[in-house]
């Protein structure tokens, strides 16, 4: 590999989605190993509940570091090294000190909290999602702490320290549902949660050179430059978690879904978000520093470069995995959930909420590259807006189709808020920074559309001349169209996929 592969925005992404294959390899093994023990039994989606309040904080907190960190990093990094030294331990200590008092705070009123989503439940419910709630619920400052150092690393273009940092807290889970699941049961996943999150935090912190720069220093900023960082830093507060809410809000229906409803929307999730947290996240991470640095030095041709080839490479490849989930989804279900005590039935289920999701899986997933230039531009007074508004669509939303379609009507819900939410950036970027590249996603859109299509019915015809029903045989056929879709691209040899090569050319070189 040469030196420089990993400091290009695509040789890093190569590198990051590597290293997160391994790293949600782990993750998605875990959510297997939840299937084989719990199901879509009671007590997983009593898991649920206790834990959606904490992770949706720390899921917050750690896009929150990225996107209100790195901007004002790379400035400060223009005023000299010491002022970006001092940004780095005035964050730190702001992101402990404030995730520490809300931890305290939810801990106070925990028990009002839980009993929120539980109708009259039984003791031992409410006690076991009580505990859970509590017990993640110390993982916050620590992940607060995490998130700071993984942005600091980002900013710094050292990609694999925050990557590998990843592998520690699903291995640990892993390890504690597979030895104690039997003696301590349910609790084994939120035991695990603290202990992984320690760990990837500990190695962050002895993997910095400088670990003097956090030390606390006593710091009297300007007023202008203080008011100007609480603005900005409460703007990206609220917008990232009313965009993490989506999950709190469907577990608020857990009375009006079917027995195992949250379990199955828990499990179709996992498998929605898997390619975008790899391959999405690793195009919006390499991404976000560099394309922030061009508007910074008000490069606009460079920005618009970057934010193009990665909308482009995005849809070239999730067009193919939107078929595959919505076409061989219940296939997929049943190679690596349908175990133990996870029935065909739930199989079923969690199908039929999977092709919901899968609806908004391309707008979604470019929604990850289009939020880091919103970011980058500064545009968050805006993305503010649009997210409480879609927020407030999606409540409404799930009140009418819960009535309806259960489940599927989360689901639904869920997607048609994702479209909007990526649609409603688009334009966001488009009017305000005059990005606009819709002639061209579209023209590629509907490329790769058609080129999935046919090799999807090429797929029905073979399928239908050997009259395939079996498992094995369906899996065959969802690896023959990916087959397909890739011989087709590489004939045809469209930009996007000339930029992959060239990437991988290097990597191998």
């Amino acid at each position: 590999m040469s030196k420089n592969f990993a400091s290009t925005i695509a040789g890093a992404s190569i590198l990051i989605t590597g290293i997160g294959l391994v790293s949600k390899g782990f993750g998605f093994l875990r959510e297997i190993i939840y299937a084989n023990n719990f199901g879509l039994q009671t007590n997983f989606d009593i898991y649920l509940i206790g834990a959606v309040l904490p992770i949706t904080i720390n899921t917050s907190v750690f896009y929150l570091a990225q996107n209100y960190f790195i901007p004002i990093y790379n400035k400060k990094l223009f005023q000299g090294k010491d002022h970006a030294s001092k940004f780095l331990s005035e964050s730190f200590w702001l992101f402990l000190i404030l995730s520490f008092f809300l931890s305290l705070l939810l801990f106070v009123f925990s028990s009002p909290l839980i009993r929120l989503y539980l109708t009259s439940p039984s003791q031992s419910i409410y006690t076991t999602a009580l505990t859970i709630f509590q017990i993640f619920l110390f993982t916050v400052p620590i992940n607060a702490c995490y998130s700071i150092l993984s942005s600091y690393f980002q900013a710094e273009y050292n990609f694999k320290v925050p990557a590998y940092s990843t592998l520690f807290q699903n291995i640990l889970i892993i390890v504690l549902v597979l030895l104690f699941t039997k003696s301590i049961g349910i609790f084994t996943i939120p035991i695990g949660y603290l202990l992984g999150t320690i760990a990837q935090f500990i190695y962050l912190l002895f993997s910095m050179k400088g670990r003097n720069y956090l030390a606390p220093k006593i710091i009297f900023p300007k007023p202008i430059e203080l008011s100007n960082v609480n603005k900005t830093l409460a703007i990206i507060i609220i917008v990232e978690f009313v965009n993490q809410l989506y999950n709190i809000i469907d577990r608020y229906f857990y009375g009006s879904v079917d027995s195992g409803g949250l379990a199955a929307l828990n499990y179709a999730t996992v498998l929605y978000s898997l390619p975008i947290s790899i391959i999405s996240f690793a195009l919006s991470t390499a991404l976000f520093p560099r394309i922030t640095h061009s508007f910074t030095e008000k490069d606009i041709s460079s920005s618009k470069s970057q934010y193009l080839s990665g909308l482009q490479v995005n849809i070239l490849l999730f067009i193919p995995i939107t078929f595959v989930f919505i076409f061989f989804g219940e296939t997929i279900i049943r190679l690596f959930y349908q175990r133990g005590n996870y029935s065909s039935d739930d199989t079923v289920m969690t199908f039929q909420i999977l092709k919901w999701y899968s609806l908004s899986l391309i707008f979604y997933s470019s929604y990850a590259i289009i939020n880091k230039v919103v970011y980058g531009a500064g545009l968050v007074n805006g993305l503010l807006k649009i997210s409480i508004g879609i927020f407030i669509l999606k409540i409404i939303a799930n009140y009418y189709l819960v009535e309806l379609y259960k489940q599927n009507g989360l689901a639904f819900s869920t997607s048609i808020s994702y479209i909007l939410l990526s649609i409603s950036c688009y334009f966001l970027v488009a009017k305000n920074v005059n990005l606009k590249i819709g002639r061209k996603l579209i023209n590629g859109a509907i490329f790769y559309f058609v080129n999935a299509g046919l090799c999807y019915i090429v797929i029905v015809l073979v399928k239908n001349y050997l009259h395939t029903t079996s498992g094995i045989g369906e899996i065959i056929l969802s690896g023959l169209f990916i087959v397909l879709y890739a011989i087709n691209i590489i004939i045809i040899k469209p930009s996007e996929f000339l930029i992959l090569k060239q990437v991988l050319v290097k990597y191998t070189s």
